[in-house]
């Protein structure tokens, strides 16, 4: 009896000890999976084309634009060389304040078709000079509040950045239709004006598509800055992309730091 007892004891031990191996194999294969799914999404990362086509346009002059209307006189905007925020000259979207009306430059872009089944991040680089007056207005269109309310006049920042001569990246986030706050509309938005750091100096509104949804129009401008003649805003690569893991990441904005 006792020899039979040994006996099976140890193909107890050789069953578990088997069905532990296949285990660790399983969880190991898995684990490699997930990297290997990870990687693959990595490396698409940043594949996706800029739905907002500006660089052909803006090479032309603010006369031969396609694809934005201005925002106020045409005397209010210019595209000039200027240094963009690595350092480099390059064509920049200037708002030069008037003495009329309140609309000091800037663009609404043409309509962009939209899938309102996704998330889609709208981003321009700003800086100020010569005053902090006037407001920047950074916002899209056929929206609503993340809590399924109207908004008239939607904008994901209606401020002002800290400083003048330094530049910043406008952010603004746009969630699917059927996207359900968490917080319940009172923060933790990614929508804001970020540093050169990647760091949130200015909260800005997170929205959502609204149910019929097909299109939108994306626009940023400076507004009111009261006969401020010697105050500018220049404006430098807009940006819209849909979130669907093909997009560059938001930290890769900063990478030039």
């Amino acid at each position: 009896m006792k020899n039979i007892y040994l006996v099976l004891m140890a193909s107890f031990v050789i069953s578990c000890g088997n069905e532990t191996k296949e285990k660790n194999e399983a969880n190991t294969a898995q684990q490699e999976e997930v990297t290997s799914e990870k990687k693959a999404d990595e490396s698409k990362a940043g594949t996706q084309e800029n739905l907002i086509k500006w660089e052909e346009d803006w090479a032309k002059g603010i006369d031969s634009l396609k694809n934005f209307v201005v925002f106020g006189l045409p005397e209010k905007n210019k595209i000039v060389e200027h240094d963009n925020p690595n350092g480099k000259i390059t064509k920049v979207w200037e708002c030069i304040p008037g003495e009329k009306l309140y609309a000091d430059g800037g663009w609404d872009t043409n309509s962009i078709f939209i899938d309102r089944n996704f998330s889609y991040r709208y981003t321009v680089w700003v800086k100020r000079a010569g005053g902090l007056v006037g407001k920047t207005l950074h916002g899209p269109k056929n929206v609503q509040s993340t809590l399924n309310e109207k908004v008239a006049n939607p904008y994901f920042i209606e401020g002002r950045p800290p400083q003048t001569d330094q530049w910043y990246l406008l952010v603004g986030y746009i969630h699917p239709f059927d996207y359900v706050d968490p917080n319940g509309g009172v923060g933790n938005f990614i929508s804001g004006i970020y540093d050169e750091f990647g760091d949130v100096v200015v909260e800005g509104e997170d929205f959502k598509w609204t149910a019929n949804a097909t299109y939108s129009a994306f626009r940023t401008y400076l507004n009111n800055s009261n006969d401020n003649v010697s105050e500018r805003q220049y404006l430098y690569s807009p940006e819209l992309y849909r979130i669907d893991g093909t997009e560059p990441t938001l930290e890769s904005y900063f990478e030039f730091k």
